[in-house]
């Protein structure tokens, strides 16, 4: 089992933000390692920092590199913007704190994420100063603007307005550990209803929102020369978010010669990578093995 300690990478109006570190064996602190950050899903009402294939964290760990998953603020308590902006302070601890304590490379990280985590580190890709090494996306959406042909299995989740607001307005970081959790289905009846009655972009961003504004934060929109290289990873049969996302992301990125890869996973439904740890333990094997820790290969040492 992999060794883990938990920090504070911040505190916002008196709400410590956490987030586990995952340590290689045989860690020392005056060695210096590479390092991923990863951001759970979740649809930004959702998820916890414990959310995450522990078979990869295992494979990244035996790889020697460093392994820190975040908690970040979640919505509607508040915005998406305030999610990108702990994203940028937890890539900023691990470059000095997490250099001090752990022995984190500064100049060796990669970020990945999943489904809403996944465009938060797209995201990342643009708005850092100082670029990851790589960025991995896994089922991410990635353009506000087709946003209303997205979410397909939550707009058929009969949900009532009680339940929808049983569970929000109360913390800004779930405490759960558990998706089957009272708070976490409270919090998803949240999304559906948001979904189903057009206020997703309203509950991301506030009654104020333009098209500037979803425009700002699509990462297809967004690549630029100096994007870093990029993992573009989807299933051809998600439920929730269309695979098309993936491919306008990778478009963008070959637009702009970025280097990049583009990986649709045949039979793969939301979240798979998640699924197969528990159900297809040789199919997530062999995703991680082929795909995933060879990309990542290139760009950390």
């Amino acid at each position: 089992m992999v060794s883990s300690q938990t920090i504070v990478y911040k505190t916002v109006q008196d709400v410590d933000i956490h987030g586990d570190v995952y340590i290689p064996d045989n860690h020392t602190a005056d060695k210096q390692y590479s390092a991923i950050l990863y951001l759970h899903g979740g649809g930004m009402t959702i998820g916890h920092r414990n959310m995450l294939p522990m078979a990869q964290v295992t494979k990244f760990t035996d790889k020697n590199w460093i392994v820190v998953s975040i908690d970040y603020r979640l919505i509607p308590e508040s915005t998406f913007q305030d999610a990108c902006q702990d994203v940028m302070d937890a890539y900023q601890w691990m470059k000095t704190e997490g250099k001090s304590l752990y022995g984190i490379d500064a100049d060796n990280i990669a970020i990945i994420g999943s489904s809403a985590g996944a465009r938060l580190a797209l995201i990342a890709g643009y708005m850092l100063n100082e670029p990851p090494k790589c960025v991995v996306s896994l089922y991410g959406q990635t353009d506000f603007a087709v946003n209303n042909a997205s979410w397909m299995s939550l707009r058929k989740l009969e949900v009532t307005e009680e339940e929808a607001f049983s569970m929000v307005n109360k913390q800004a970081v779930c405490t759960s550990t558990e998706w089957e959790s009272p708070e976490h289905k409270g919090r998803m009846a949240y999304l559906a209803w948001v979904v189903q009655h057009d206020q997703m972009l309203e509950a991301y961003f506030g009654k104020n929102y333009d098209e500037s504004l979803l425009q700002k934060y699509s990462p297809r929109s967004n690549v630029h020369s100096s994007y870093p290289p990029t993992f573009v990873i989807h299933g051809k049969e998600d439920s929730l978010t269309p695979y098309t996302h993936a491919e306008a992301m990778y478009e963008a990125l070959q637009k702009k010669n970025i280097e990049s890869q583009l990986l649709l996973v045949d039979g793969a439904d939301h979240a798979f990578d998640l699924q197969w740890t528990f159900l297809e333990p040789k199919r997530a094997e062999e995703f991680m093995d082929v795909s995933l820790v060879p990309f990542l290969t290139q760009y950390l040492k």
